[in-house]
Protein backbone atom coordinates (compact mmCIF):
# COMPACT_ATOMS: atom_id res chain seq x y z
CA UNK A 1 0.00 0.00 0.00
CA UNK A 2 1.39 3.36 -1.03
CA UNK A 3 0.39 6.50 1.29
CA UNK A 4 -0.22 9.95 -0.30
CA UNK A 5 -0.57 13.71 1.33
CA UNK A 6 -3.51 15.60 0.19
CA UNK A 7 -3.39 19.42 0.45
CA UNK A 8 -6.84 20.82 0.89
CA UNK A 9 -8.39 24.27 1.89
CA UNK A 10 -9.80 24.81 5.12
CA UNK A 11 -13.53 24.64 4.15
CA UNK A 12 -13.05 21.41 1.88
CA UNK A 13 -11.05 19.64 4.78
CA UNK A 14 -13.63 20.82 7.27
CA UNK A 15 -16.36 18.81 5.11
CA UNK A 16 -13.82 15.87 4.89
CA UNK A 17 -14.05 15.77 8.75
CA UNK A 18 -17.39 16.10 9.11
CA UNK A 19 -18.56 13.38 6.47
CA UNK A 20 -20.01 15.83 4.06
CA UNK A 21 -17.39 15.29 1.35
CA UNK A 22 -16.94 11.50 0.54
CA UNK A 23 -15.14 12.09 -2.55
CA UNK A 24 -11.91 13.90 -3.50
CA UNK A 25 -11.88 15.09 -6.76
CA UNK A 26 -8.61 16.32 -8.69
CA UNK A 27 -9.14 17.60 -12.04
CA UNK A 28 -5.93 18.84 -13.94
CA UNK A 29 -5.07 19.58 -17.24
CA UNK A 30 -1.70 17.64 -17.33
CA UNK A 31 -1.13 14.09 -15.46
CA UNK A 32 -0.20 14.95 -12.34
CA UNK A 33 -0.84 12.63 -9.35
CA UNK A 34 -2.89 11.34 -8.17
CA UNK A 35 -3.63 10.41 -11.52
CA UNK A 36 -2.73 6.97 -11.85
CA UNK A 37 -0.95 6.81 -8.64
CA UNK A 38 -3.65 5.73 -6.19
CA UNK A 39 -5.51 2.67 -5.65
CA UNK A 40 -8.08 1.08 -3.54
CA UNK A 41 -6.81 0.72 0.15
CA UNK A 42 -3.97 3.23 -0.07
CA UNK A 43 -3.62 5.90 3.19
CA UNK A 44 -4.77 9.61 2.36
CA UNK A 45 -3.07 12.18 4.74
CA UNK A 46 -5.00 15.35 4.62
CA UNK A 47 -3.37 18.65 5.07
CA UNK A 48 -5.06 21.90 5.23
CA UNK A 49 -3.28 24.31 3.04
CA UNK A 50 -0.34 26.36 4.70
CA UNK A 51 -1.66 24.39 8.04
CA UNK A 52 -1.50 20.91 9.77
CA UNK A 53 -2.38 17.70 9.10
CA UNK A 54 -5.89 17.17 10.19
CA UNK A 55 -7.18 13.58 9.03
CA UNK A 56 -6.12 10.19 7.89
CA UNK A 57 -8.33 8.34 5.79
CA UNK A 58 -8.40 5.42 3.04
CA UNK A 59 -9.24 5.41 -0.67
CA UNK A 60 -11.74 3.39 -1.46
CA UNK A 61 -13.39 3.53 -5.02
CA UNK A 62 -10.71 4.84 -7.26
CA UNK A 63 -11.76 6.22 -11.05
CA UNK A 64 -9.81 7.56 -13.13
CA UNK A 65 -10.68 10.15 -16.14
CA UNK A 66 -9.21 10.73 -19.30
CA UNK A 67 -10.10 12.77 -22.38
CA UNK A 68 -12.20 15.26 -19.87
CA UNK A 69 -13.64 18.27 -21.78
CA UNK A 70 -15.98 21.51 -20.83
CA UNK A 71 -18.97 19.06 -21.01
CA UNK A 72 -17.44 15.66 -19.16
CA UNK A 73 -16.42 18.08 -16.73
CA UNK A 74 -19.87 19.07 -15.98
CA UNK A 75 -21.34 15.72 -15.95
CA UNK A 76 -19.02 14.99 -13.14
CA UNK A 77 -20.28 18.04 -11.21
CA UNK A 78 -24.07 17.21 -12.11
CA UNK A 79 -23.51 13.64 -10.89
CA UNK A 80 -20.83 13.71 -7.84
CA UNK A 81 -20.74 17.04 -6.45
CA UNK A 82 -22.95 16.49 -3.59
CA UNK A 83 -20.42 14.02 -2.32
CA UNK A 84 -17.76 16.49 -3.75
CA UNK A 85 -18.23 19.56 -2.17
CA UNK A 86 -17.08 22.04 -4.94
CA UNK A 87 -18.15 25.70 -5.33
CA UNK A 88 -18.90 27.25 -8.37
CA UNK A 89 -16.16 29.08 -8.82
CA UNK A 90 -14.02 25.45 -8.42
CA UNK A 91 -15.89 23.67 -10.95
CA UNK A 92 -15.36 26.78 -13.03
CA UNK A 93 -11.54 26.55 -12.83
CA UNK A 94 -11.72 22.91 -14.02
CA UNK A 95 -13.42 23.18 -16.80
CA UNK A 96 -10.56 23.06 -19.49
CA UNK A 97 -8.75 19.91 -16.96
CA UNK A 98 -7.90 17.23 -19.47
CA UNK A 99 -7.32 14.39 -16.52
CA UNK A 100 -9.16 13.72 -13.43
CA UNK A 101 -9.16 11.42 -10.05
CA UNK A 102 -11.75 10.47 -8.18
CA UNK A 103 -11.31 8.70 -5.13
CA UNK A 104 -13.93 8.00 -2.66
CA UNK A 105 -12.86 8.72 0.98
CA UNK A 106 -13.41 5.81 3.40
CA UNK A 107 -12.22 5.45 7.40
CA UNK A 108 -11.96 9.07 7.85
CA UNK A 109 -10.07 9.56 11.69
CA UNK A 110 -8.97 13.02 12.74
CA UNK A 111 -5.32 13.67 13.91
CA UNK A 112 -2.53 15.86 13.98
CA UNK A 113 -0.29 12.91 13.62
CA UNK A 114 1.71 12.32 9.82
CA UNK A 115 4.46 12.88 7.81
CA UNK A 116 6.72 16.06 8.16
CA UNK A 117 7.41 16.93 4.78
CA UNK A 118 9.58 20.28 3.84
CA UNK A 119 7.59 23.34 1.78
CA UNK A 120 5.61 21.94 -0.97
CA UNK A 121 6.01 25.13 -2.71
CA UNK A 122 2.03 24.91 -4.01
CA UNK A 123 2.22 20.84 -4.80
CA UNK A 124 -1.33 19.84 -3.49
CA UNK A 125 -0.53 16.18 -3.68
CA UNK A 126 2.20 14.15 -2.60
CA UNK A 127 2.87 10.27 -3.27
CA UNK A 128 5.06 8.41 -0.65
CA UNK A 129 5.64 11.52 1.60
CA UNK A 130 7.50 9.60 3.99
CA UNK A 131 10.15 9.53 1.06
CA UNK A 132 10.02 13.77 1.34
CA UNK A 133 9.81 13.90 5.49
CA UNK A 134 12.18 15.70 7.02
CA UNK A 135 14.09 13.36 10.18
CA UNK A 136 14.50 15.27 13.17
CA UNK A 137 18.19 16.26 14.58
CA UNK A 138 17.19 16.94 18.13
Amino acid sequence: MTSHLAVLHRQYLDLVLSGEKTIESRLTKTRRAPFGKIATGDTIYFKQSSGPIRAVATAGKVVTLTDLNPQRVCEIRDQYNDQIGGNRAAWERRMQSKYGTLIWIENVIPTGEGPVVPPLFGAAWVCNPQERAVTSTR
